[in-house]
């Protein structure tokens, strides 16, 4: 719940296959939902999700080769100030 001294944003990738888009997520997501405290601009909390579409074994090749690319965005924060 927000409240006058807390700020929660979530920031995600969503899935779009255009060749315009640098991820080209077409079946998941990423995200981090982060909480920030307005008066000295700290990020209090963030956790990063992936979600997406379950890929079946069935849709796995079981001969030949394949290519799998991924993309992750994160947050880092050091020191305590």
């Amino acid at each position: 719940m927000e409240d006058a001294t807390t700020r929660r944003t979530v920031t995600y990738i969503a899935p779009d296959a255009a060749s315009t888009n640098p991820f080209k997520l077409q079946f998941s997501s990423l995200g981090v939902w982060n909480t920030t405290d307005i008066a000295s601009g700290q990020m209090t909390n963030a956790a990063a999700f992936s979600v997406g579409t379950r890929t079946l074994g069935t849709d796995i090749p079981t001969n030949g080769t394949a290519t799998y690319n991924g993309a992750m965005l994160g947050v880092a924060v050091e020191g305590t100030s």
